[in-house]
């Protein structure tokens, strides 16, 4: 058995998005002052990431990308706690990065959450649409269809835990890309199914909506939550429509059944994946697996891709656990699992044995290329390694165990 790192907590009380107390344990020394900005943390980790995929001269490119995405809020204090419950990281961390392998080249991306001044759910919404526009004018993007749906997921009192993320891929000799995503429950979740349904109907993929209901099957909308609605802002044949879930107390029976509804999938992947990296099969209850069903124009019917995302951190004692395990796996799905091990030197801050967290998620999908594997960083802003650390993301429907 590995020996677990003890650590001293203080109880911490912050308010969420709901604007009810929550008591957070944090780690003591996360306690001690800060002085350094959200830049300042984020540049050095988003260095090593773009060393590591040998980003070369346009690692200058993605520094300024992260810039813009931090713009007039990126030069705050990091500070002891989060001043705002940010949905992104476990700890609130209001950005986090991800590197995906497989395929052509190896894919960077960063997402985060505008924080408004001081940062809350409808400055935030008012940061965001300035930066959406800002993004636009920079990359020559096409706002068509985010104009499209804003009335529905921008509105003037928005409730959960969001409005509107941003996230760009960066690649060592590609286009930059940008996508953004917008939160079902911004008008209050009973209205989520209406508002995707709606939004799905606008954007030329009525006919898919049943799909939707079909993937929540007999477990309903308060078990298998609509999560976010993801566009890719480009024009054309290849930008996306996705729609994610968060699938409370799963087992991978259910998961597959709901898999099975994108063309890409393949059955027994999911219980391959789980068995690897789960290490069980379910049902899932510390914390909700996500799935992302991707339509491109032409899915009239169903969606081309699903991508499976399950949240190691909450399944591991320790994020060594995680190496190991993807380390192993990588190979059964002919991918080398070196570039995985480089990126995870580079980005490790902190021994992996001292808890979980620093790798939040994996993720999986099949391509026509081959297996793409995504792993999802987090900064550890706030928390720390903590091993089993206390969730403070917003909880469960009350109808979900």
């Amino acid at each position: 058995m590995r020996e677990r790192v003890h650590e001293t907590y203080q109880s911490l009380i912050l308010i969420n998005h709901t604007g009810e107390c929550v008591d957070v344990a944090l780690p003591l020394r996360n306690l001690l002052p800060s002085t350094q900005t959200l830049l300042e943390r984020g540049l050095p980790q988003l260095g090593a990431l773009c060393g590591a995929l040998e980003f070369g001269p346009n690692q200058s490119d993605v520094y300024a990308i992260f810039r813009a995405l931090l713009s007039g809020w990126g030069d705050r204090v990091v500070g002891q706690r989060p001043p705002f419950a940010s949905d992104i990281g476990d700890d609130h961390s209001p950005f986090e990065f991800s590197v995906a392998f497989g395929g052509r080249m190896p894919e960077l991306r960063i997402l985060a959450e505008a924080q408004g001044d001081p940062p809350g759910l409808r400055t935030n919404q008012t940061e965001a649409r300035d930066l959406t526009h800002e993004l636009a004018s920079w990359y020559d993007l096409s706002l068509e269809r985010f104009e499209r749906l804003s009335d529905l997921f921008l509105p003037t009192e928005p409730q959960g835990a969001f409005s509107l993320w941003h996230a760009v891929c960066c690649y060592p000799d590609a286009p930059t890309a940008v996508k953004i995503y917008f939160n079902p429950a911004v008008q209050g979740r009973a209205r989520s199914p209406e508002i995707v349904r709606e939004a799905m109907s606008r954007l030329g993929f009525r006919r898919a909506w049943k799909t939707i209901e079909e993937i929540a099957g007999h477990r309903g909308f308060e078990r298998d939550v609509l999560a976010f609605l993801s566009l890719d802002l480009n024009s054309g044949p290849s930008a996306r429509l996705k729609i994610y879930f968060r699938h409370y107390d799963v087992g991978v029976d259910e998961l597959e059944r709901s898999f099975s509804a994108a063309r890409n999938h393949r059955p027994g992947d999911i219980r391959d994946f789980c068995d690897a990296i789960a290490r069980g099969r379910g049902p899932f209850r510390s914390k909700p697996v996500g799935s992302c069903f991707s339509f491109l124009e032409g899915d009239e019917d169903s969606p081309s891709r699903v991508t499976l995302h399950f949240p190691v951190a909450s399944y591991v004692d320790n994020d060594g656990l995680v190496r190991e395990r993807v380390t192993s796996w990588l190979p059964t799905l002919g991918l080398d699992p070196e570039p995985y091990r480089r990126v995870i030197r580079a980005f490790a801050h902190r021994t992996l044995e001292s808890g979980a967290g620093m790798q939040s998620y994996v993720s999986f999908r099949r391509e026509a290329a081959g297996p793409r594997v995504t792993v999802y960083l987090s900064p550890e802003l706030y928390s720390g390694p903590a091993g089993h650390r206390p969730s403070t993301r917003p909880p469960a429907p009350k109808e979900a165990p």
